[in-house]
């Protein structure tokens, strides 16, 4: 009978936990992580919670459509490629969040490339191997950003 009663007592917590609104982020604190990520932009060290990096994702893909509309897709295309570092910065610091290198962010990078590479040589099942890997990988980054973070780990306190 207690194992139940505890697991109810969790099961409610978990509840209680998801639908807390004091840990709601309002509009404007999300715009604040956007911004605070361009002033930020060669900075890779510490920390970046999930809100933060999930709202400067989304930013910059709302003003790089943004930007596409109005200027075109050339316009876009320069604004994508000034949002890599500052998007990358704070990966970098998401991965330190939770507790990894932000190293991890090269192997997507490197199978894209190999993949770029085998495509240029027309060999046709290295391409679609590295490709497979590339997707693999960049899954699992995805994913790891979603992991919540440790409250303590060797690159500093955790981020509110």
């Amino acid at each position: 009978m207690t194992d139940i009663q505890e697991t109810k007592e969790r099961v409610h917590e978990n509840i209680k936990e998801i639908f807390d609104t004091s840990s709601f982020m309002t509009f404007s604190q999300t715009f604040l992580y956007f911004i605070e990520s361009w002033k930020k932009y060669f900075v890779f060290s510490g920390r970046a919670n999930r809100t933060m990096f999930w709202s400067v994702v989304f930013f910059n893909c709302f003003f790089a459509i943004l930007v596409g509309v109005i200027v075109g897709r050339y316009g876009a295309g320069v604004y994508a490629i000034c949002c890599v570092l500052p998007v990358w910065a704070v990966a970098v610091r998401r991965l330190h969040d939770i507790g990894h290198t932000g190293l991890w962010m090269l192997a997507p990078m490197a199978f894209m490339g190999v993949s770029l590479y085998f495509a240029r040589t027309d060999d046709d099942f290295f391409t679609a191997l590295s490709s497979s890997l590339f997707l693999v990988s960049l899954v699992i980054l995805l994913s790891s950003l979603c992991l919540k973070s440790d409250k303590e780990n060797k690159y500093g306190t955790r981020i509110k």
